[in-house]
């Protein structure tokens, strides 16, 4: 798995109000987050040399192979990580050669060639894109959690250092099991990437399906969130943020429960609070 590259660092200018008139200015090296292009190239068979460039997204390098894995799953490319024979990664560039059992045809889903870090579901050309099936299903989980629990919980996402700690700008996603003990956590300046990248550490690890698991959020909580959760039977999703219309509507559908707006002495639950044990 490929590590965390070096924090970008650039001599910026900060400027301080000291009060209605006077003002100071200070030139210092500040941490920023890195945000690189990373191109996925698909290849089908082992002795052709036909290949297909799936899609390019931006991602903060690091954990790129996790990353991989959770994307194709998510996106219905594979279901099982032995459809993946081999993954060369090599300047910011992919290759993953897909086994003869998987059912993936190249060049049979129309993309968009590009996505960005902030939305997973831009690069869907039409509204049925949006549909997929649900790997494991999050309704079958039995996991509930006790109401009193969940206040503060939002501050496991920060208790492990990381780039946020320098740069302020990264989304996090935190993996908990059933007794709400840390599992794993992933960084990247992409809300979807994050996740991603969590979902495909897991599936690596043959740690799925993960009906006995809680996600945490850093930030809001959209559609793309929820179905990528429903997608590796995630049944209970925890954010800082707010849920939108649409992320609610598909959580009831799965049978989530979304727990917004998580803070030391509230939260709200948007659907599904029947996995809450009062």
């Amino acid at each position: 798995m490929s590590k965390q590259s070096i924090i970008p660092t650039f001599e910026i200018k900060t400027y301080k109000k000291k009060d209605k008139n006077h003002f100071s200015s200070t030139s210092i090296i500040d941490f920023v987050s890195e945000e690189k292009a990373l191109q996925i190239v698909l290849r089908k068979n082992e002795n052709s040399l036909k290949s297909q460039n799936f899609v390019v997204s931006m991602r903060t390098p690091g954990n790129d192979e996790a990353f991989v894995f959770g994307f194709l799953f998510t996106e219905g490319i594979i279901k099982d990580k032995n459809e993946v024979l081999e993954i060369k990664n090599k300047d910011n560039r992919i290759e993953v050669l897909l086994s003869q059992e998987n059912d993936y045809t190249l060049n049979s889903v129309t993309r968009n060639f590009f996505t960005s870090s902030s939305c997973g579901v831009c690069s869907k050309k039409n509204l049925t894109d949006l549909e997929s099936e649900t790997n494991y299903l999050p309704y079958s989980s039995t996991l509930k959690i006790e109401a009193k629990k969940i206040f503060g919980i939002q501050e496991i996402i920060f208790q492990e250092k990381g780039i946020f700690e320098k740069t302020g700008g990264m989304h996090s996603a935190v993996l908990l099991n059933d007794s709400l003990e840390f599992i794993e956590r992933m960084e990247d300046v992409g809300r979807h990437n994050t996740l991603d990248k969590l979902i495909g550490s897991a599936f690596m690890k043959d740690h799925f399906p993960l009906t006995n698991s809680i996600a945490l959020l850093s930030g809001r909580i959209s559609f793309e969130l929820v179905q990528k959760s429903a997608k590796a039977g995630i049944p209970i999703i925890i954010a800082k943020g707010a849920p939108t219309s649409l992320a609610i509507e598909e959580a009831y559908a799965q049978s989530i429960c979304l727990i917004g707006f998580c803070k030391d002495k509230s939260y709200n639950v948007y659907c599904g609070s029947n996995r809450i044990k009062e």
